[in-house]
């Protein structure tokens, strides 16, 4: 039990240092092609295990490392991977750059919103095709196979969410 507690210590340090705070000041509503944000464009996210809501240019990488969003701050484009050990899928959402007001939400663990901050919604969904790839399915800009959550349409502009057509 005593050599327990040593370990314990070292885990909780090596864990809390694996943490990226938001620097003082940092507005996660700033405008895509801010120098600040640009520079910040390789650095990844802390992961995370919950939905997680993103609003700042740059590599977030969510759920053990199972997704990847990318917003480039050079030119706004958005590029979402799914991870698997041995290869990964990528796709660029067309149609889809990052304006003022922007933001992405991974949901689960099947699906990754985006709007544009504009006109264009974007869901990527995944489907496992085999133990070593999956297919990444892209749906938008306003037409979607399933409700669009809560935290997606609350921050989505009201008559931007007029147009919106679900098959549910």
């Amino acid at each position: 039990m005593k050599a327990l507690i040593p370990i314990l210590a070292i885990l909780a340090a090596a864990t809390a240092a694996c943490r990226h705070p938001k620097p003082a000041g940092q507005s996660s509503t700033a405008d895509f092609r801010s120098p600040r944000l640009a520079s910040a464009a390789g650095e990844p996210a802390a992961l995370a295990v919950e939905p997680m809501l993103i609003t700042d240019a740059g590599v977030h990488t969510w759920l053990g490392r199972k997704w990847r969003v990318e917003v480039r701050g050079d030119d706004g484009s958005l590029h979402i991977s799914r991870l698997r050990p041995t290869v990964s899928s990528t796709i660029g959402v067309g149609g889809w750059t990052a304006q003022p007001g922007w933001f992405a939400f991974v949901e689960s663990e099947s699906r990754v919103w985006a709007f544009d901050g504009g006109r264009h919604l974007s869901l990527t969904t995944h489907k496992s095709n085999t133990q070593v790839s999956d297919a990444l399915i892209s749906y938008g800009p306003n037409r979607f196979p399933c409700e669009v959550p809560h935290e997606v349409a609350s921050r989505l502009p009201e008559a931007f969410r007029q147009t919106i057509i679900t098959n549910e």
